[in-house]
């Protein structure tokens, strides 16, 4: 039996319909341009060796993503900057921003802390490991996560510094990875 010019046509065309939908729709996350997830600190502000200035740490959220969970690292010369703290409330607790929703007192955490060397338990200097979650499952919104206060090394002579963000992670409640990027915060030294 020989093929019509339409059958000929159709199984090819057939594939690529299949090969869209499956690429499209049940892993749309491969077709989004732009990151679903950007972390960014705005820098700028004057400050003297020594000082601790506080700068909003912001979120916006792109695609409808909804991450209910994220990790990153800072990373930082420790002769420019010597610490990154989350600002607490009297009780110790994190002051939590406008990206957190749905949250109760113990729904919701944003953390952030030095590693330490794992033989000597010395502090890693440079690094600052954090995280936000929302327990409650709700998403993490557009706005801010927190506070950060960062003190400046007492004995810089830099007239600014940068803090970069590595091993960045974000996951909506199924526990789906979601593409998350940065924007590098530079501090000005007087």
């Amino acid at each position: 039996m020989r093929k019509s010019k339409s059958q000929k046509i159709y199984l090819p065309v057939l594939s690529i319909i299949v090969f869209l939908f499956v690429f499209g729709f049940i892993f749309p996350q491969q077709a989004h341009a732009a990151n679903d997830v950007v972390l960014n600190m705005p820098g700028g502000v004057a400050a003297n060796p020594g000082d601790t200035i506080e700068r909003s740490l912001n979120l916006t959220v792109n695609n409808g993503a909804a991450p209910t969970s994220m990790e990153w690292i800072f990373t930082y010369d420790p002769t420019i900057v010597s610490d990154i703290e989350v600002k607490v409330d009297g009780n110790g607790n994190a002051i939590l921003g406008s990206a957190f929703t749905d949250t109760g007192p113990f729904d919701s955490g944003f953390s952030c802390s030095t590693p330490s060397d794992p033989i000597s338990g010395d502090p890693l200097p440079g690094e600052t490991y954090c995280t936000a979650v929302n327990y409650t499952s709700s998403p993490l919104i557009t706005g801010v996560i927190g506070t950060l206060q960062i003190t400046l090394a007492p004995g810089t002579t830099a007239s600014s510094g940068t803090i970069s963000y590595i091993s960045m992670d974000s996951y909506d409640d199924p526990g789906t990875s979601l593409s998350t990027s940065s924007v590098d915060t530079t501090l000005t030294i007087n």
